[in-house]
């Protein structure tokens, strides 16, 4: 919670942010889990709504949630938007069936480690992630979630991880 209640620890993704907009069409309700601060809202078509879900409650409209914990939003969307969350996840199978509660449609994204070594674990843990789930892990909990995933884009690749995009459909 400290962490994330200091400003200065969240960084803005602005081209990643600009992508996942373009997957949203008009006039969709779009929860936001982990918004951060919030760059979203502006990037997504006009006529949406938005709402807002995070840790720390970022605004009067953001909804605090704790994922970890079975806090979760309890109003329904079209789309669920989970930037930069699923790092900070312990329990993979519940996100999955948590976000399909919530909407029929998910974006996410997620970096995976091109290597499985102790350096690039230690590297994760460096980074505050709490996890080092397989893109093979990722997809099953999809799957078992009832999901299917409509693309699955590269996005940014650094050291030992490339960060993906994931567009994901659940059964209504």
């Amino acid at each position: 919670m400290e962490r994330w209640s200091d400003p200065k620890q969240l960084m803005v993704w602005a081209e990643r942010t600009r992508r996942v907009a373009s997957f949203i069409s008009t006039d969709q309700t779009v929860m936001d889990l982990g918004c951060g601060q919030m760059t979203l809202r502006d990037a997504i078509p006009k006529g949406c709504r938005y709402i807002p879900a995070d840790l720390v409650k970022r605004s009067d409209d953001c909804r605090q949630i704790e994922l970890n914990e079975g806090l979760w939003p309890q109003e329904t969307a079209d789309v669920v938007v989970a930037l930069g969350v699923l790092e900070y996840v312990y329990d993979i199978k519940g996100f999955f069936y948590g976000c399909a509660r919530i909407a029929p449609r998910l974006i996410f994204s997620y970096h995976i480690s091109y290597s499985r070594n102790y350096a690039t674990r230690v590297e994760r843990m460096k980074m505050g992630w709490l996890n080092d789930f397989p893109i093979s892990q990722v997809v099953t909990e999809i799957v078992r979630a009832g999901g299917k995933i409509e693309r699955i884009d590269g996005f940014m690749h650094k050291q030992n991880f490339t960060q993906y995009l994931f567009v994901v459909v659940f059964p209504i």
